[in-house]
């Protein structure tokens, strides 16, 4: 799909306090729902995927294909920010699902909510599938979130797929 160029910022560069933060995160979970619903993955969600527009309204961006496993022997290896989103399964080789969607959303969730990586200032290591594992609950970073987002973001960060919300559409309905 090609359309005209859109104007806006990302995720990161507009929020400031908790009730904005969950607004463009949720806004972020419902422009993905659609997609999930209809059984279709994104594989490169991360932080440039969104945009707002100065009327506040988020798009999707940038949907270059999934990451996978022969792009590693090409120069077209995503962006060192993109790393940070991919699944363990993913870092294995399997091909991209909603639940591996569901993932790089909480790894986004994540850095919106926190303002860190899943493995802080640290550039994500090949072959290390449990920085999920090691990261702190987002509200020791900031007690001023909502305690629910520890349970929502673990649940997407999950390293198996299948302890993980199978796609948006669920992990919207449970929030």
């Amino acid at each position: 799909l090609a359309t005209e160029q859109a104007a806006g910022r990302t995720l990161f560069e507009c929020a400031i306090g908790v009730r904005e933060l969950l607004r463009l995160y949720l806004s972020a979970l419902r422009a993905v729902v659609p997609f999930h619903a209809q059984g279709l993955a994104f594989g490169d969600i991360c932080e440039n995927t969104f945009l707002m527009q100065e009327s506040g309204h988020i798009l999707i961006q940038g949907l270059l294909g999934p990451f996978d496993l022969a792009a590693r022997q090409t120069a077209l290896l995503p962006a060192i920010e993109t790393l940070h989103y991919v699944s363990p399964e993913q870092r294995s080789g399997l091909m991209p699902s909603p639940a591996t969607d569901v993932y790089a959303l909480g790894a986004l969730g994540y850095r919106l909510f926190t303002g860190r990586y899943l493995s802080g200032d640290k550039p994500p290591q090949p072959g290390v599938t449990d920085v999920a594992i090691t990261a702190p609950p987002p509200t020791t970073l900031k007690p001023d979130l909502p305690r629910w987002i520890d349970d929502i973001l673990g649940k997407c960060l999950e390293p198996e797929l299948a302890d993980r919300f199978p796609s948006a559409v669920k992990l919207l309905d449970d929030i």
